[in-house]
This record gives structure tokens, sequence and C-alpha cells, in this order.
């Protein structure tokens, strides 16, 4: 993908503002704007990665805008479409020096933007992988305020992939390897131990009620919460541990596991924005995918699981 400028709200703002106020000075000193250098700013780092997840995110509503012509009624494919839009939107946009058209002498870079020629269920599974990818590598040169977002971004294509494959009949493994040994190495507090202990108890409460015959994935879920809690434990992290947590009130329609799941994604979202090791990112992000066993969860999450609002 060609490497282009970034998009970011101050980004856009203080190109043009400074393009602006340049040519406004060159003209009142009596300067021809056409002899004046309009070029922006190189970007940095960030804003170039900010850049590059906005065009694969606009590039995945497109894919799914194909797509959705044909299978109009995809419940999934119009979820791709929306959450894309957002995190398009919340990166800033795509940023374009230009946008009506470049002066004489220059030109606005090219964008990979639109759809591949031969989009299918598979290659949009590929974008959303890609997507993801960048999303989680792109965090750790973030400031600290701004990786949740980036790794709730970096989650959320990997549940609305899961369950875009699972509509189509495609055994797509979205969620990458969960490790949650791993995961717990990187949770260093007794009030991240809590959430996490709460939640599994929250879950387990629903699980227990289920037909025994029909709950293996949600009791292989308290498996690896279970294996996470110990790992945890093995971190020497304090154990301040309720016997019995206490249950949360339930808004009508909202389930134990609902909420248990809300509150371990966003532990698990921190967990993951604090840690330096990009290992131990991918180790979280995994887990928090694997987490989520039915459509109807993921659905519950998206677009930015674990993560209250996006601005």
């Amino acid at each position: 993908m060609e490497q282009t400028q970034v998009s970011t709200p101050k980004f856009i703002g203080g190109a043009f503002i400074g393009v602006a106020i340049f040519s406004g000075a060159i003209i009142a000193m009596g300067g021809q704007l056409e002899n004046a250098d309009l070029t922006p700013d190189a970007p940095t780092a960030e804003q170039e990665a900010r850049q590059n997840l906005a065009v694969q995110a606009h590039r995945i509503s497109a894919s799914s805008e194909v797509l959705l012509a044909d299978a109009p009624d995809s419940a999934e494919l119009a979820a791709i479409h929306d959450a894309s839009v957002s995190y398009e939107q919340q990166l800033g946009g795509v940023w374009i020096p230009w946008p009506s058209g470049a002066p004489e002498g220059y030109t606005n870079p090219p964008l990979s933007t639109d759809p591949p020629a031969e989009i299918d269920e598979e290659a949009l599974l590929a974008e959303l992988q890609d997507f993801s990818q960048a999303s989680l590598d792109a965090a750790e040169g973030l400031a600290p305020a701004d990786r949740p977002t980036t790794l709730s971004m970096s989650l959320g294509s990997r549940l609305l992939g899961a369950n875009y494959a699972q509509a189509v009949g495609l055994d797509t493994p979205m969620c990458g390897a969960a490790d949650p040994v791993l995961a717990g190495r990187a949770t260093t507090t007794p009030e991240m131990l809590n959430i996490a202990d709460s939640s599994r108890q929250w879950i387990e409460t629903d699980t227990a009620r289920m037909d025994p015959n029909a709950r293996e994935a949600q009791v292989e879920r308290i498996a690896a919460i279970d294996a996470y809690i110990e790992a945890v434990l093995e971190n020497d992290v304090p154990d301040h541990r309720e016997a019995f947590a206490a249950y949360p009130s339930l808004s009508e329609g909202e389930t134990y596991t609902q909420v248990g799941l809300e509150n371990l994604t966003g532990l698990l979202i921190t967990v993951a924005a604090d840690s330096p090791s990009a290992e131990e990112r991918e180790a979280v992000i995994s887990l928090s995918c694997s987490l989520y066993v039915t459509s109807a969860e993921r659905n519950a999450a998206l677009p930015f699981p674990g993560v209250e609002s996006a601005n």
C-alpha cells in the first residue's frame, strides 16, 4: 500500500491553516501565490499510521458496499460497513491536501481507498484481518490516551470478521491464538484481578443455568478466564478478591454474561494499552476476542468493544 500523508483533525487543521497564513503573508507583501511553496509538512510517524488506518477503514467500507449490492439483507455486511465508517471517522478521516484539486505544480498523493477489483467474502475477511493487525501495530507509537480506542478497533474488526465468516460458512480464524497465560502476565494490579474474577463469577452464573448439553463453548470460556486469572496470580499480584462478587443491576434484556464481558473487555483493553510488549498486546486482544462465543455477544460489543464511547 502507498505511504501517504496522515489524517488527524489537528494535523489537517495545522496543514491548511499554515498554508492559508503563509499564502496571505505572500499576497500581503505583493508576492504571487503561484510562487509560494504550498507543500504540506511531512507527517510524523503517528500521523502516517493514522492515515494508513483511515485508508484501510475506508476501503473496507467500500468493499462491504460492493458485497451488500448482492446481499442487501446481510446484517453482518451492514455491521462491517457501519463500523468501518465509524473507525474512519474516529481516525479523523482520510486526509487529502487539496480536496477540490491540487494547484498547478502540485498533486494529491495516490490513495488506495477503492475496493479490490475481485472483492469477495475471503478478500473482505483478509481486509479486516489486515486492519486489525495494523491497528494493533499502530498502538505502540501512540500517546497512552489514544491507545485504548485504537486497540478497541483492532478487537472490533476481529469480532466483525468472526460474525461474517460464520454467516457465509467460512472457517477463517479471526481471533488469533489466544494465550491466557501471556495475557495474565501483562496484568499487574489487584484492581484488575478483582474485575477479572467478578466478571468470571457473573458469567459462571448464566452458564450454570444453561442446558448442560448446549454450553460447551461457555464452559471453555470460563476455563480460559480461569487460566488468565491463575497467570495473574503467578505474576505476584496481591490477591484481594471477594469470595462472592456482588451482582450488578441489569437493564431490561441484559444478562450477567453481557455485563461480565463488557467489564472484562474493558479491563483487557486497558491491559493491552499499558503493555510495552507487542507480543503481550497480541495475546490480550486475541484472548478478548476468543471470549465472545456467540454472534449475539459480538454484536452487543460492537463497534468499539471495551471502550464506553468514541469521539
